[in-house]
């Protein structure tokens, strides 16, 4: 099935793609924020590499510019605000946000497939960290999981790179990258019929959650101007709760048994 799209997806839509049913997740106040064009249904991921095959998406244009890479950069210019919560200064802000809780209270953490594309790939990596590249995060309780796989170290406290133009693209991290970009030598296109010039795979995302209700804030923004457009994409049924690790007990050694003796002057 090729890529396609359920434009202006509402966020009943939306909540029921994240969180269909038996998920094991409880929800709500779910509250959408942006121009309707920036969501959307998708279906068809499979026929493009290491992509989600179904979900919804928020972007910072309108979605019906994935349809066909013509070469160009897409830009759309919605006029709405930014968010502080992803960046500043940032225009253009589409957002999800809504409070859930697991159903089964020995669940201790969340799990979030994703993949991030772009129409600022490759010209941000290239002109370096100047800013100008699209922001997006996953906000479980206030806190970015959107990172970079093994970029976050307990043991010495990093708290994790943020998956962005800058840290994932055909320069860094190239493992977590495909590259879209149309050639300047007329060369084949790798996935014609899909705009953004780069994406990530898919890529997993996990945090721990509290008892009762947590806070979830999905979103993506321009950052310092309205231009070039960006687009996250959450694979449906992808927002999982997971059990808390059950620790296996270490292995317990029997006693050696003293050896048997013979009493002296006895048979």
């Amino acid at each position: 099935m090729a890529f396609s799209l359920t434009e202006n997806a509402s966020v009943i839509q939306i909540m029921n793609s994240l969180l269909p049913p038996g998920s094991g997740i409880i929800y709500k106040d779910p509250n959408f924020s942006g121009d309707p064009r920036c969501a959307a249904l998708f279906s068809g991921g499979s026929t493009i590499a290491s992509f989600p095959d179904f979900g919804f998406l928020l972007g910072t244009g309108d979605a019906h510019e994935l349809y066909g890479q013509d070469g160009t950069d897409v830009s759309t210019n919605f006029g709405y605000p930014g968010d502080p919560d992803f960046a500043t200064p940032s225009y253009d802000a589409c957002t999800l946000a809504f409070e859930f809780q697991c159903e089964n209270s020995n669940f201790g953490s969340l799990e979030i497939s994703y993949a991030f594309a772009s129409d600022e790939y490759n010209s941000a990596a290239d002109s370096g960290n100047i800013g100008f590249g699209d922001a997006f995060a996953l906000l479980l309780n206030g806190n970015n999981i959107a990172l970079v796989p093994g970029s976050a170290n307990d043991t010495v406290g990093s708290p994790g790179t943020a998956v962005s133009g800058y840290s994932i693209n055909h320069l860094t991290n190239t493992e977590y990258f495909v590259d879209n970009n149309p050639p300047s030598e007329g060369l084949a296109i790798a996935y014609p019929d899909f705009e953004p010039d780069g994406f990530t795979k898919n890529l997993k995302a996990t945090g721990n959650i509290v008892p009762g209700w947590n806070t979830m804030k999905i979103g993506i923004v321009d950052t310092f101007d309205p231009h070039m457009d960006s687009w996250l994409f959450l694979e449906g049924g992808g927002f999982m709760c997971a059990p808390i690790p059950v620790a296996t007990p270490a292995p317990t050694s029997s006693p050696t048994p003293l050896p048997t003796t013979t009493p002296i002057g006895k048979c």
